[in-house]
């Protein structure tokens, strides 16, 4: 009867738990965490490592490659042999001849900024590793002569250049195009340089005073300054920056026929003569040694020949490079990783060489003997640590490239 009684009785559903769990309920945020100073600090130390362990690797690489390269120099003096230098033709599609400058780029392939002179067009050169891409990079206005290429520190080119229409210009590649700023004086030759910060600057002469001028980019404008006015001054100028980040410049000051010389302190300018016997200081080049003492390349017109002056940390120093009639103009300087000068030039019968001292003694490596070469040469270490130079040959008005050793160009 009982049971009978129970299965009429309706049933109540109850909620039933499972083995082991709780009330149902819906869960919460987690509880929130915060950390501790140390272990922030600890994060840092670690990334802080991480940065330096790159640091110490890229010194090992660059230390390698430059290692690499007076490997290949020692083998090749061991033999008795030099390496060869391999021309090539960059650009070979116009009328060139205004200028010529080679800077190396981040990855590691030449780039030369070049002038058209019958299309008054500033173009681009980058060789891509079989071949060269070209772009021109300003048409607008009378853009005949003198140019200066130089990588900022984002590894993109940048160029200053003589615009006869609308003065000095600056022009920087953003990834995309080329943004172009007119600083609103005209010019004859001109220098680019980055500082130790990495903003660009500009020595030129001023062509309303013939005066040496100086510009720097400073937040967005540009900051401009003479920097000698005494008689016409700055042509032939060449501008590089000190290991203590202060800005100095080389030139030829043409009412004495004298080479000089202009350093920055941080506060004002001081301009030195460093020669003025006969007709010195045409095609100058500045470079700072290994040691941050400043040297410059020249050309000698009384007796035609190439000139070189250093800085031994009291007086400058100059001497000749080669002999009287063997010519040296159109001269560009740089150090090569063993710490030697070295410097391109034009010679007497318009050949292309390049003089190296070394254990004192200067000795010319002929490059290119086709005659008549042109207007410029730009010289540049490669990352292998060898020498390569742009330049001009008139003989069929191309823009040339030599590097010593292996180099395949189409």
């Amino acid at each position: 009867m009982r049971a009978l009684l129970l299965a009429l009785v309706p049933a109540v559903l109850l909620p039933v738990a499972a083995p082991g769990q709780g009330a149902l309920e819906p869960p919460g945020a987690p509880a929130p965490t915060q950390k501790s100073l140390q272990e922030i600090w600890d994060e840092i130390a670690a990334v802080q490592a991480q940065n330096q362990a790159l640091q110490d690797e890229l010194s090992v690489q660059s230390a390698r490659i430059v290692q690499q390269g007076s490997l290949i120099d020692a083998m090749a003096g061991a033999l008795g042999v030099s390496l060869p230098w391999m021309t090539s033709t960059a650009d070979g599609s116009g009328n060139f001849g205004g200028s010529a400058s080679l800077a190396y780029g981040p990855d590691g392939h030449p780039a030369i900024g070049y002038i058209d002179q019958v299309n008054n067009l500033l173009r681009f050169a980058h060789f891509n590793g079989t071949g060269w891409d070209y772009a021109i990079v300003d048409g607008d206005g009378l853009i005949t002569s003198s140019c200066s290429l130089a990588f900022t520190p984002g590894g993109q080119p940048a160029l200053a250049y003589r615009d006869d229409t609308n003065g000095v210009k600056y022009a920087e590649f953003d990834g995309t195009t080329w943004q172009v700023d007119e600083l609103g004086e005209f010019c004859g030759d001109v220098s680019l340089a980055f500082s130790p910060t990495g903003v660009p600057a500009i020595s030129y002469q001023e062509f309303a005073t013939f005066n040496l001028r100086y510009a720097v980019l400073d937040e967005g404008s540009w900051q401009q300054a003479t920097v000698d006015d005494m008689g016409s001054v700055g042509s032939s100028c060449s501008l590089a920056f000190g290991a203590d980040g202060n800005p100095s410049i080389s030139y030829y000051d043409l009412s004495n026929s004298a080479l000089k010389f202009a350093s920055f302190d941080g506060s004002s300018w001081t301009p030195v003569t460093i020669e003025s016997t006969d007709t010195v200081g045409q095609y100058t080049s500045l470079a700072f040694s290994p040691s941050g003492k400043p040297a410059i390349s020249y050309f000698k017109s009384t007796g035609s020949m190439l000139r070189f002056a250093a800085w031994d940390g009291s007086s400058w120093q100059t001497e000749d490079v080669n002999g009287p009639g063997d010519g040296g103009s159109f001269t560009s300087l740089v150090f090569t990783p063993a710490g030697q000068p070295a410097i391109s030039h034009v010679t007497q019968s318009g050949d292309l060489a390049l003089a190296v001292k070394t254990a004192g003694n200067w000795s010319s490596d002929l490059v290119d003997d086709a005659g008549n070469i042109g207007a410029a040469t730009s010289l540049a270490i490669n990352p292998d640590g060898q020498p390569a130079i742009a330049y001009f040959e008139n003989f069929d008005n191309i823009l040339r490239f030599a590097v010593r050793g292996p180099f395949t160009s189409p």
